[in-house]
């Protein structure tokens, strides 16, 4: 048998595994032995095709590219491979949300470099994407108080949309000498102002504008610690900007990395952001630890006009 031939054997036998371990994890998923079946499905992945389930979880789109290369993977592999991250993603959503989410955005990655080799989705292809984006919806959706709302817990957190009865930590926190010491604003808020801002916010939700504001609270104490959002998009949204605030007490604690992470996920995720910006002020060192560790860099080309002391970081998908 010559090379050619035999190398496309390989990749034809390759693809009847996969389609077999999928295949073997929705029957086990459809008896509700997820969790077995994603126990197997791992370790059959790895001992049977060489592919690291939870290793691709956690690579880049450029480290997953040279993953997949390096295994000869192609278009219809990539296909059952994004269809097997999406039934994990499913059935993880009611037990760990923050998982089942990471599970789609890569089934949803992994379907977009499949669609390369062609340049166009299949029929198949869609219903997948159109699986995958439906479950994302529903991952972030919850009800708010208001309105339908995104919103996150984590570990320790929630983050959900400003109330009222906010007014007064968010005076102190927009008042805070430490909070304020690297931001261009104000100094003081007085509660009257507090109580604008916040309606301010509301009414701009309300009205289906561009604007993504959430408190930061513990899961079991409703007093606000700190607010995290996503505005300033750009006229195509595609680009837009992050910024987060958090009472000193709370500092040095990992909460705002824990916060961080789900709005970050929501915005490339959901909102389907190409570029994710955060201004910060050259001197605020926690900050640009905090942006480097969530996978932001730094970006020497841009300058902020408005404040020369600030440095721009920037984060893609």
């Amino acid at each position: 048998m010559e090379k050619r031939d035999y190398l496309l054997d390989q990749i034809e036998q390759m693809g009847k595994v996969i389609a077999a371990l999928l295949s073997g994890f929705l029957g086990l998923k459809a008896q509700g032995k997820a969790a077995l079946a994603l126990e197997v499905s791992r370790r059959q992945m790895r001992e049977e095709v060489d592919i690291d389930i939870e290793l691709i979880l956690n690579l880049s789109e450029k480290e997953l590219k040279r993953y997949l290369k390096e295994r000869k993977l192609i278009q219809h592999h990539l296909d059952k491979l994004a269809l097997y991250f999406l039934e994990i993603g499913e059935s993880l959503q009611e037990d760990n949300r923050n998982e089942a989410g990471m599970y789609l955005l890569k089934a949803r990655q992994l379907l977009e470099l499949s669609a390369e080799f062609t340049r166009t989705l299949s029929l198949g292809q869609i219903d997948t994407q159109n699986r995958i984006n439906h479950l994302l919806q529903l991952q972030y959706a919850t009800e708010s108080n208001f309105r339908s709302y995104p919103c996150f817990k984590t570990n320790r957190l929630v983050m959900n949309r400003l109330q009222p009865t906010d007014e007064s930590k968010v005076e102190l926190l927009r008042s805070n000498d430490v909070v304020n010491r690297y931001i261009d604003r104000p100094k003081k808020c007085s509660r009257k102002e507090a109580a604008a801002f916040i309606q301010k916010i509301n009414d701009g939700i309300d009205r289906g504008e561009m604007v993504y504001y959430w408190a930061i609270r513990f899961i079991d104490h409703p007093d606000l610690i700190g607010t995290i959002c996503i505005w300033n998009f750009s006229e195509d949204g595609r680009r837009a900007e992050i910024g987060y605030e958090l009472f000193p007490e709370f500092h040095r604690k990992g909460l705002m990395d824990e916060s961080l992470k789900p709005v970050i996920e929501y915005a490339f995720g959901v909102l389907n952001l190409q570029i994710l910006e955060a201004y910060t002020h050259k001197n605020n060192e926690a900050s640009s630890r905090l942006l480097l560790k969530n996978g932001f860099r730094k970006d020497e080309s841009q300058s902020d006009p408005e404040n020369p002391l600030n440095e721009i970081y920037c984060r893609t998908p």
